[in-house]
């Protein structure tokens, strides 16, 4: 429930924020920021479990979304609600953030 609030709340924030929107499914389909930042949500929620297994896995989703999308937020980073990132590349979220 927490990743879905999130993503919907990150959702409306980028029909808002960016003009050259020109449908709800854009985002969705083309927004790398979008993508990362849901991928992000998973594996910190993954994360929280606290097992080896889970931080392990938690790590892979890290490392998948650095190497597709070129951007690293760490799983154990709080993300908070109504995140709209244009232009990600290069992004870095530390687990402290």
């Amino acid at each position: 429930p927490k990743v879905r609030r999130g993503l919907v709340a990150d959702l409306t924030k980028a029909i808002e924020a960016d003009l050259a929107v020109e449908s709800m499914l854009q985002p969705v389909v083309n927004f790398k920021g979008l993508h990362a930042i849901t991928l992000a949500r998973i594996a910190h929620h993954i994360y929280k479990k606290g097992t080896p297994v889970a931080k392990q896995t938690a790590f892979a989703l890290q490392s998948f979304g650095a190497n597709y999308y070129g951007i690293d937020i760490h799983p154990a980073a709080k993300i908070g609600n109504g995140i709209f990132v244009d232009h990600a590349t290069g992004l870095v979220i530390g687990a402290t953030a």
